[in-house]
């Protein structure tokens, strides 16, 4: 038997192997959804997608791969669990041509070492799909449903069953009586109510320190188990799986009976907090975390959207509105004669913003769509008064790498955002990097421009000290609106 390497890498590193080395088809496989490039020597190199996936060799050996985070102050599978917090959670992870991420549930398990994240996506992907079925319909069956009635008949008189039960027995205000009945006790929901148990089993294991997402995910499952209420609970059999329909009108039941499937014909090993180097059988899956680090950012401000953050020390208290919704939205750009000619402008305004500065953006002469990943409008307001004193725009941009490494198209890019929306402060949001040096944000002054680099944690702040802040979204947010509206220096 020939040995199985392990491969521990962080993403943007190089992996060790060249494309020789492996199968074509794997090869392929690891292209196509790991996002594995070939640099100019030939050595494979791991780049925005984390994950574990197996592949064997020319030479028949086989190598499994696992990817994990470079910044380890980004906890993927936490970010997934605060995520379910927000509605479009499935809009997130299936909208464009990338989706957020992966489970290959067809695929044969991978033996390493790990603490169980290919079993706890899995389950986190199930009950979202399973709640969003849940707020749609869940499939009546119709079934003929036989009961000894006290006082009335329903349906048809069992007469047989209603003479031994009853007559002979001196008990006849009773009648027994067959009759339709529209029920949701069938075997596609049998199925969901056995798979959300499992479901629940490996969420609790996984999420047991330090949970993150405020008991979203617990509330989504209450809120499945309230709507299966009605469904009786059985050992599930191949005899269940054959029996079930989605043709038609209930398709949508596929996909979550699917993951149903995989839930309940795999046995689980234990889910362990740290990883002990003992090897257990795992699920292969890739995260995208160039677009979780943009939609985790995306989905807290959409939060703070409408609220407002107030300073006890100051008369001002401050509104925070994301523009660019829904998520994905891309603003087309249109021919114009510039500012006050009377024609269309360039890019098309948002209702909400006229009046102001931003409705009317200077002429830009080229053509196609644009797509920031965050538009801001940060409105000033003296406590107590709905009037607004003082609105500015903000265009941000997520970048997962860190800050050292931004490039020139990147700075192009942003700058770019920063004149077609007329905004008045522009910049990125990096990953908090495990260093101390590395504030909670820092503003550079352009002429006639503001330019912001901001750094991200899940649930970290650094050591009590003067500095001390957390890197969170609402923190950046407050630290963004100290700069903007003080005094320039």
């Amino acid at each position: 038997m020939r040995e199985q390497f392990v491969l521990r890498v962080r993403d943007y590193q190089s992996i060790g192997l060249y494309a020789y080395e492996l199968d074509l088809k794997d090869l392929e496989h690891w292209r196509e959804n790991y996002a594995i490039v070939a640099e100019d020597t030939g050595l494979l190199k791991a780049t925005n997608r984390i994950g574990i996936t197996e592949a064997r060799k020319r030479n028949g050996e086989k190598v499994t791969l696992r990817v994990v985070p470079r910044f380890k102050n980004l906890d993927p599978l936490k970010m997934l669990e605060e995520l379910t917090r927000d509605e479009e959670f499935l809009t997130y992870a299936e909208q464009g041509e990338e989706p957020l991420y992966r489970i290959f549930a067809d695929h044969p398990p991978v033996k390493a070492p790990s603490r169980g994240d290919g079993e706890a996506l899995s389950a986190i992907s199930f009950v979202m799909r399973l709640y969003n079925l849940c707020r749609k319909q869940l499939k009546p069956q119709m079934t003929q449903w036989e009961e000894n009635m006290n006082g009335k008949v329903k349906g048809r008189i069992v007469f047989k069953t209603h003479l031994q039960k009853n007559v002979l027995r001196g008990m006849e205000h009773r009648v027994y009586c067959r009759y339709s009945l529209n029920t949701v006790d069938n075997p596609e929901n049998r199925i969901l109510k056995a798979a959300l148990r499992q479901a629940r089993k490996i969420l609790q294991k996984f999420f047991r320190h330090q949970r993150q997402g405020g008991g979203a995910l617990a509330a989504r499952i209450a809120y499945c188990q309230h709507a299966l209420r009605d469904v009786s609970e059985r050992k599930i059999t191949a005899r269940d799986f054959a029996a079930v329909r989605t043709s038609g009108y209930y398709a949508y039941y596929k996909p979550v009976l699917s993951l149903a499937k995989h839930l309940l014909t795999r046995s689980f090993a234990g889910v362990r907090e740290e990883d002990s180097g003992i090897e257990t059988e795992v699920v292969p899956y890739c995260i995208d975390m160039q677009k979780l680090f943009e939609v985790y950012i995306y989905s807290k401000l959409k939060e703070l959207s409408g609220t407002r953050l107030s300073d006890p020390a100051s008369e001002w208290e401050y509104e925070v509105e994301l523009l660019n919704r829904p998520y994905g939205r891309k603003y087309p750009l249109t021919h114009a004669g510039g500012k006050g000619s009377g024609d269309k402008p360039f890019i098309e305004a948002d209702e909400r913003m006229s009046g102001s500065s931003a409705a009317q953006p200077p002429a830009l002469h080229i053509q196609g769509n644009v797509c920031p990943d965050f538009y801001l409008a940060i409105s000033r307001k003296r406590k107590g008064e709905d009037a607004v004193a003082e609105r500015k725009t903000v265009v941000l941009d997520a970048k997962y790498k860190h800050a050292e490494m931004q490039n020139r198209s990147d700075t192009l890019q942003i700058f770019a955002y920063a004149y077609i929306f007329d905004a008045d402060a522009t910049g990125f949001v990096f990953p908090l990097e495990n260093r101390p040096d590395h504030l909670a944000g820092k503003i550079r002054d352009k002429p006639d421009q503001r330019y912001f680099e901001l750094v991200l944690s899940i649930g970290t702040s650094e050591p009590a000290g003067e500095r001390a802040e957390r890197h969170d979204v609402e923190g950046f947010v407050r630290f963004m609106i100290r700069q903007l509206f003080s005094p320039a220096p």
